[in-house]
């Protein structure tokens, strides 16, 4: 399928050892459940998951910035990569992170098929960074646009970036988590 041709998964972007280091300091720092972007009321038949958003300016925690800073570098090298791959004119490149997400999948966490460009935040590229693999479930799906059917399941090594387009072409979605927990970034840029 055409659509796979702009589904690119980089490897090896962020040490194993800082990928433990930042899961055990999110699970003393504390996360919590969120709704969707916008809602305040959470919808657990949407997204079941929690959330720590490194964008929340009003935690001037040190510790929180370091890993911002760190994470916003890992993408922006990946969205750099993923630009100059797929879009050879330099006048069209996303060049702005807008948002960096920790998200925690507890066994029963999932979340329904959605896209990530939508009025509010008209997103152009999304970005997840797998921190891990120790858990069953979890799989990103992509979704055929016309169809709705998967076409493309990816459980990625933990330190690997999945990148694609945000727009109605590349429908997502994850898969009830069946054991464990998952953990991955996401971002997003314009």
């Amino acid at each position: 399928m055409l659509l796979e041709k702009y589904i690119r998964i980089y490897d090896n972007c962020l040490p194993v050892e800082n990928i433990s280091t930042l899961i055990q300091w999110i699970n003393k720092k504390g996360i919590e459940n969120k709704g969707l972007v916008g809602n305040s009321k959470l919808k657990e038949d949407i997204r079941k998951v929690k959330l720590f958003s490194f964008y929340d300016w009003n935690d001037a925690d040190k510790t929180k910035i370091h890993w911002c800073n760190y994470l916003y570098y890992t993408f922006y090298k990946c969205l750099m990569e993923y630009s100059k791959t797929i879009f050879p004119y330099k006048d069209k490149l996303a060049r702005r992170l807008t948002q960096i997400d920790l998200l925690k999948y507890e066994e029963g966490g999932f979340y329904v098929p959605h896209i990530d460009h939508y009025d509010d935040s008209p997103r152009t590229l999304s970005f997840i960074l797998i921190l891990n693999n120790d858990y069953e479930g979890g799989e990103l799906d992509f979704h055929n646009p016309t169809t709705g059917q998967p076409y493309k399941k990816i459980k990625a090594n933990p330190g690997s970036i999945v990148v694609w387009p945000s727009n109605f072409l590349y429908t997502h979605s994850v898969n009830p988590v069946t054991k464990g927990t998952r953990y991955s970034v996401v971002a997003w840029a314009l």
